[in-house]
């Protein structure tokens, strides 16, 4: 039986909290979103967009759900709506 990771996720908050180099998951379809969303706005942060671009390049398996980012470019590339974020947004990554 596969036990939930429910303890891995991390929130909104959790993330403001953290330390700027850390690194955690982020959900990919996350970044899609952002990157769409972005599309529409008239105030676009052109570094974020450039962020979220590289930060996908980088997924090589499309069943991948999952992909590592610093926290400080999290803060950048989410902004004011990551207090809101899905709580699946976000994971720790484990430690071995």
């Amino acid at each position: 039986m596969i036990k939930p990771r429910i303890n891995m996720l991390l929130t909104g908050k959790d993330i403001l909290e953290m330390s700027e180099d850390t690194v955690v998951y982020v959900n990919v379809n996350r970044l899609y979103l952002r990157l769409a969303m972005a599309s529409h706005e008239t105030n676009i942060d052109y570094d974020a967009i450039q962020i979220i671009k590289t930060v996908l390049n980088r997924v090589n398996d499309e069943g991948k759900m999952f992909i590592e980012m610093a926290v400080s470019e999290i803060k950048m590339c989410f902004g004011a709506t990551l207090i809101d974020m899905p709580y699946n947004s976000f994971r720790k990554r484990r430690t071995t």
